[in-house]
């Protein structure tokens, strides 16, 4: 008997990092035993505005049936989810496609894949104005509470999102991963020995980096040969915020700075990522995850915050990361270096948590709406 699946790609309408995340999943699919098999029949509608339509179109072709119109998205919605077996939303719905979710019924068949800026620490400690109370504690609220299950990578997103709403979800471990290849050591000695040493920033232009912070941070290391690196064109439309970050860092590092103000596609940026030695994260959130997990199949080595999400994680399945807030007591022999054997093993480990095999088990799990829920701690250590 054939099992419907109704994918939705809500707001798409950002940043280009969102269409390559689809384009992500979209690949994942076309090399998937689960969606292949004949089992399975998915339909796929992309939420997305006039300005990103076009590079949708060019990017999707035929895998995902695009809408700018609200009118047409409701009514494709409404013909598709009466059918369907398994409504599995990526990103969080939209306010709009909020309106047709009141049904326990259909929540009850609803799976959230949960991307890192759909929940943040920091709205639930502000004074918001109320339209942001009505989308957050009432819609969203009343979804994630009745909703089947949530997706994510990182569990301990998961957790905090059900203690917030007091859900009762099942959490599914699932990445887009369609499996990826460890570092050999011969090609991780030939990058440690390369110079300048080349550090990541951050992952976007969003004040949740700390920006700031990182660079005074780093600063120690000014005379060092290096090359610091800092995404900048997506995450945040505060343009004066992001001038100042330039600023700080020119004059903090002067030529040594290079902040990326033009989007990079997955392909060409994950080269770029491999190439370099070390990377910084002071979020406090789960936030550029695909970074990280590209750094660490590359062999490099990862400070982050220890008490975010990622960090939790990564911690749990046996990978060795290190403190953001230790880099003001260490050399910068020390900052650099990483063991080989060290990099080895956090590369393998990504490779196993991103296989293929792994990944269609997942899925099978997330479509068919079976088992528990997984646990973080998927490796041994």
């Amino acid at each position: 008997m054939t099992h419907r699946i109704l994918t939705v790609f809500s707001g798409i309408q950002s940043a280009n990092s969102q269409i390559d995340f689809v384009k992500d999943y979209l690949a994942y699919c076309q090399v998937s035993m689960v969606f292949n098999s004949s089992d399975i029949e998915q339909y796929v509608i992309v939420e997305t505005n006039e300005k990103f339509l076009p590079l949708a179109l060019s990017s999707f072709g035929s895998g995902a049936e695009c809408f700018t119109n609200a009118n047409d998205l409701i009514n494709r919605f409404i013909s598709l989810h009466q059918g369907s077996d398994t409504i599995v939303f990526h990103q969080f719905p939209s306010t709009l496609l909020m309106t047709c979710l009141g049904d326990k019924t259909i929540l009850k068949k609803c799976i959230w894949f949960t991307w890192g800026g759909d929940f943040r620490r920091d709205r639930y400690v502000a004074l918001r104005p109320f339209r942001h109370y009505l989308n957050e504690k009432w819609y969203k609220g009343n979804f994630v509470k009745r909703l089947h299950g949530i997706a994510c990578w990182n569990r301990y997103d998961v957790d905090l999102i059900k203690y917030v709403y007091r859900s009762k979800a099942r959490f599914y471990y699932a990445r887009y991963s369609r499996g990826a290849k460890s570092i050999q050591g011969a090609v991780w000695k030939s990058k440690e020995a390369l110079s300048p040493k080349r550090i990541l920033a951050g992952n976007n232009a969003n004040p949740s980096n700390n920006h700031l912070l990182i660079l005074d941070i780093l600063s120690k290391f000014q005379a060092e040969d290096i090359e610091i690196y800092m995404p900048l064109s997506y995450g945040s439309t505060d343009t004066v915020y992001r001038e100042k970050v330039i600023a700080f860092g020119k004059e903090k590092f002067g030529a040594k700075f290079f902040p990326l103000l033009q989007y990079i596609d997955h392909p060409k940026y994950a080269d770029f990522l491999a190439g370099l030695h070390v990377g910084v994260f002071y979020q406090h959130r789960q936030q550029g995850g695909y970074n990280m997990a590209q750094l660490l199949l590359s062999g490099a080595k990862l400070f982050l915050n220890p008490s975010s999400s990622p960090a939790l994680h990564f911690k749990d399945v046996g990978i060795a990361t290190f403190d953001t807030k230790d880099i003001s007591r260490l050399q910068f022999s020390e900052f650099i270096r990483l063991e080989e054997s060290v990099a080895q093993r956090n590369a393998d480990i990504m490779v196993r948590e991103r296989s293929l095999e792994l990944n269609d088990r997942r899925w099978q799990s997330i479509l068919f709406r079976t088992g528990s829920g997984e646990s973080a701690s998927l490796f041994s250590k």
